[in-house]
């Protein structure tokens, strides 16, 4: 083989895995998390509602119809997605954080939003939302597995389940028409 036809071989390689990173990039999964009733310079501030979860698909999102208490568990898993939370670790949060115990206190009137998250709820919740995962993926056309999204992982004490999100996730905030 001549240094010509070496080269040409390196550089078609080359092109196939660069199509092959932009073809992976564009397929890439993150879930996106809408909190409303923002106030501006803030992030994530006690007093904001959970408005929308979306599983981004790309450029597109596909709405996950989450119940105000399932969109409470989400994003719980996706602000501590680095860690394992077992239920107990879930509950304990989502009744002392400021963020959930004053969840929705920006919105004007009787429109405050309150989740009753209790441990034994959590499994249920994770079960619905992995099966949203798997609905969205066929909206999409694509094959997830949300089990891998969605990881559930056996600890040390008996009988205990903790779950972590496996995949980015974005925070948007939205205040009146804009979205930060």
């Amino acid at each position: 083989m001549n240094a010509s036809a070496s080269f040409e071989h390196v550089a078609l390689a080359v092109d196939y895995l660069v199509a092959k990173r932009k073809q992976a990039r564009a397929v890439q999964f993150r879930l996106v998390i809408v909190h409303g009733h923002h106030q501006p310079g803030t992030a994530c501030h006690s007093g904001e509602t959970i408005e929308q979860v979306f599983l981004g698909v790309g450029r597109r999102l596909i709405a996950l119809a989450l119940s105000p208490t399932g969109l409470v568990v989400i994003d719980i898993l996706a602000r501590k997605r680095l860690m394992l939370l077992s239920a107990a670790q879930i509950e304990q949060i989502a009744t002392s954080h400021p963020f959930y115990t004053h969840l929705g206190a920006n919105t004007a009137g009787k429109q405050r939003r309150t989740a009753r998250l209790v441990r034994r709820s959590i499994k249920v919740f994770i079960s619905r939302f992995r099966r949203l995962l798997a609905k969205a993926s066929a909206q999409a056309g694509l094959e997830i597995h949300p089990e891998k999204i969605l990881v559930s992982e056996p600890t040390d004490l008996q009988n205990v389940t903790a779950y972590r999100l496996a995949l980015p996730c974005e925070f948007a905030h939205v205040s009146g028409n804009s979205v930060e």
